[in-house]
């Protein structure tokens, strides 16, 4: 029983680590990131050029179907007509 509590605690131990590992790097992303947008938002106004900023963009999604027409089937399988539809 001592050998599983300690293989957990080494797990638990890995899995700080990697957490920390992985919430420096995000954070470093988002650091980056802004900076890098920012600096590009100041370079464009400083050319003169004329952008929308994403904030003031509104776009709504509409999902387009099309409904089967006929007898047409989504499988990829080669129809045999002497087989029935499953």
């Amino acid at each position: 029983m001592s050998i599983l509590e300690e293989d957990v605690h080494e797990i638990r131990w890995g899995l700080t680590e990697q957490r920390e590992v992985i919430d420096a790097m995000a954070h470093d992303f988002f650091r980056f990131s802004t900076w890098f947008t920012t600096g590009l938002g100041r370079m464009m106004d400083r050319a003169g050029v004329s952008y929308t900023p994403y904030a003031q963009i509104h776009v709504l999604y509409q999902r387009h179907v099309r409904q089967r027409t006929g007898k047409a089937s989504t499988s990829v399988a080669q129809q045999d007509p002497q087989q029935p539809d499953p």
